[in-house]
């Protein structure tokens, strides 16, 4: 389901899975939706690949390196309990500001900073796409799919390179990912027919509806 999202609108699988996962299977969460999310950012790469436009992303990728060492040091200090009270605010913030349509101004600056915060989130909770949703959302359709998955893609690699420089990923979270990743590939193309319902805005309410839900979830269920 989070692929079908993430396929259609360029941006969900995170926010959908990591509030789920972390209630169902805690140590999937950050490292196991990340390797699964791997396998979905190449696919969109290949799809929409003649729409990609990395116009200002270097600056962008240059702003994950650094927070994805920040985002390493919070996990690494974070009690589970914690962590679980980040991931269900951040989903919730990313949901009001999806729901806003927020945007970033698309300066070197606010590319780079955009880029610390995506990694820093990205790193701790798998979350990082929504920052970078703010910073182009005046992107349309595939070129909007196409850049985010290009971005997050490396993004992702930037994270777990960090991770397993700094001793947080172990064997058994890598092959969790890769159980995930089989549901990941089938959702993304299943997402080839569903694009098309986009602008219709019911993808985009799905999202909204299903990841405010799962993060509401997760913070009941760490609260009580």
């Amino acid at each position: 389901m989070a692929a079908i999202i993430q396929g259609s609108a360029g941006i969900g699988y995170a926010i959908t899975t990591a509030p789920l996962l972390r209630i169902i299977v805690p140590e999937a969460v950050p490292v196991a939706v990340m390797v699964s999310a791997l396998a979905v950012g190449l696919l969109m790469i290949l799809r929409e690949r003649t729409a990609l436009s990395l116009s200002g992303a270097g600056w962008v990728m240059a702003g994950r390196i650094p927070g994805a060492f920040i985002g390493a040091a919070l996990l690494a200090v974070l009690p589970a309990t914690v962590l679980d009270v980040c991931i269900g605010i951040a989903v919730l913030l990313a949901v009001l500001v999806m729901a806003q349509g927020v945007g970033i101004p698309f300066t070197t600056r606010s590319q780079f900073l955009t880029g610390v915060v995506s990694g820093t989130t990205g790193t701790a909770t798998a979350i990082g796409g929504p920052p970078l949703a703010m910073l182009y959302r005046e992107r349309q359709g595939p070129e909007l799919r196409s850049t985010l998955a290009a971005i997050i893609f490396v993004g992702l690699v930037i994270n777990l390179v960090t991770l397993a420089v700094s001793g947080q990923i172990s064997g058994d979270e890598v092959r969790l990912g890769l159980l995930l990743a089989p549901g990941a590939i089938a959702g993304f193309f299943v997402s080839s027919f569903t694009r098309q319902f986009l602008d219709g805005g019911q993808l985009k309410v799905a999202l909204l509806v299903v990841s405010s839900g799962a993060a509401l979830s997760l913070l009941a269920q760490t609260i009580l």
